[in-house]
């Protein structure tokens, strides 16, 4: 599948850039380097390779398309000053996004009902955040600025923490409706004219060349960015390994959202939730996702490559997930109903993907490979605070 090649690439001077993956990152570099702001005098050309990309919804991605099994919501975990900038700035990009496509006076509920589909799949949403351990240091010293840079964030007080968890916070963060949000980000690179060429390559070459048939122009740069299809490309050193991850999707529509003063801003009665565990993960997570539904959760089995969904761990999730959010049981469900496998939880899908933790940071990574292709291409770099031409950041 493909689409004519960009116009900026029959530019005198033009350059052309090869991306070799779909997913959250790889799509949100192209639309970095073709909606870069004014100040950047480079015509660029941008296509994009990959075996798979964004479908429409209620088409089944194979799992190993880990950007299309993502929950997600926008909670950081930086353990670095840089990490940490990757995520504020994606959730800086994010809510101008929020602004940029809805509005502030048009919420998403209004798009509902009018028959629309959320244009984005962003949506902001109240998260409490759990620890069961003391907070692992972070590499540089700043334990207290994971997640105090959030919109509403607040310590929670002792008295409000369920049993084993030794401290709390409660902020505002982003709930990223993966089936709307990927998409979107599909259209958008090639409304700005990026090439899409769907194939699989074996090689770094074979990207090149496919981005190169057709009539297309010879590429000047390589970005590299195929998840877990780097495993089976030629020419890529770096380790890479499986994390299997199994989700839930929950309807539980008595858990109503509710409008604040802030009418672009959907929140829900009942919030996100996330456990952070000693070993520094996150295995229990509820997620809102609109409409009644919740994305809950999880595992992250290394190299367990099975993309069926298992029983006993559907039964292992709900366990742990029941413990911080019993108000996902129906409340007309039976006692036999409670006593059942599921609980009484109306489990609508069981959903297995492998990696896909991009998304929180997808904008600060997609800024810094731009930065890096500039500097590749002998452009001027870019300011630090830059980010797209079309949002007012710049």
């Amino acid at each position: 599948m493909s689409v004519p090649p960009p116009s900026a690439a029959g530019q005198e001077g033009g350059k052309h850039v090869v991306i070799l993956g779909a997913g959250v990152i790889g799509l949100s570099i192209g639309i970095s380097l073709l909606d870069a702001p004014s100040q950047s005098s480079a015509p660029l050309a941008v296509t994009v390779v990959a075996r798979d990309v964004p479908s429409s919804a209620g088409t089944k991605q194979p799992a190993s398309y880990a950007s299309a099994w993502a929950g997600a919501h926008h909670v950081s975990d930086a353990k670095t000053a840089n990490s940490r900038w990757r995520d504020r700035k994606t959730f800086e990009v994010m809510q101008a996004l929020i602004s940029n496509t809805c509005g502030v006076r048009k919420s998403i509920d209004d798009l509902v009902h009018e028959g629309s589909a959320p244009p984005l799949g962003l949506f902001y949403t109240d998260q409490i955040e759990y620890w069961d351990a003391q907070q692992d240091a972070r590499e540089d010293g700043e334990e207290s600025k994971v997640l105090d840079w959030y919109p509403d964030y607040q310590p929670l007080h002792r008295s409000d923490l369920p049993a084993g968890v030794v401290s709390g916070c409660s902020m505002t963060t982003l709930s990223i409706h993966v089936a709307h949000y990927l998409p979107w980000l599909f259209e958008r690179f090639q409304a700005l004219g990026g090439r899409i060429i769907q194939s699989q390559v074996k090689s770094l070459q074979d990207a090149l060349s496919a981005a190169s048939s057709n009539a297309g122009p010879r590429a000047n740069a390589l970005v590299v960015s195929p998840g877990l299809g780097a495993r089976s490309i030629e020419g890529l050193q770096d380790p890479t390994y499986v994390l299997r991850g199994q989700t839930l999707l929950v309807e539980a529509p008595w858990l109503e959202h509710r409008m604040d003063a802030h009418a672009s801003r959907r929140r829900y009665r009942w919030q996100g939730i996330s456990v952070v565990r000693s070993q520094g993960f996150r295995d229990t997570y509820v997620i809102p996702r609109g409409e009644g539904k919740f994305i809950v959760g999880g595992t992250r089995l290394k190299d367990d490559e099975d993309p069926e969904g298992r029983s006993s761990t559907t039964t292992e999730i709900l366990d742990r997930v029941l413990a911080v959010c019993p108000h996902l049981v129906s409340p007309d469900a039976t006692l036999e109903e409670r006593r059942s496998a599921t609980r009484g939880v109306r489990v609508a899908a069981v959903n297995v993907g492998f990696g896909g933790i991009g998304y929180q940071a997808s904008w600060g990574a997609a800024f810094e490979a731009r930065q890096l292709v500039y500097e590749a291409l002998g452009l001027p770099l870019l300011s630090e605070e830059s980010t797209l031409q079309s949002l007012s950041l710049v």
